[in-house]
């Protein structure tokens, strides 16, 4: 069986991490599973952390909980337009 905590680092072989990018995780739930949830969006602003290690730690998780939910996890190639929360709220 595959392990699905290590299949998900290989992710960073493909995709290009910086401290001030924004991870985008979306989920959908599968057609036909009973108990149907509405697609789900989270972003994970690296600047935030620490380290951007510890943001895509947190991406991760949060990828692996989700799919143990039933959720369909997917990953934006195309990185976002970094806006800091800050300049959010001007």
């Amino acid at each position: 069986m595959i392990d699905q905590s290590t299949e998900i680092k290989k992710m960073w072989d493909i995709f290009r991490v910086d401290p001030d990018m924004v991870l985008e995780l979306r989920t959908l739930w599968p057609n036909g599973i009973e108990g149907g949830k509405p697609p789900r969006t989270e972003h994970f602003h690296l600047e935030e952390y620490y380290l951007a290690k510890a943001g895509q730690f947190t991406f991760e998780n949060c990828a692996l909980q989700l799919n143990d939910l039933g959720h369909t996890i997917y990953v934006m190639m195309t990185p976002i337009q970094h806006i800091s929360r800050r300049e959010r709220h001007v």
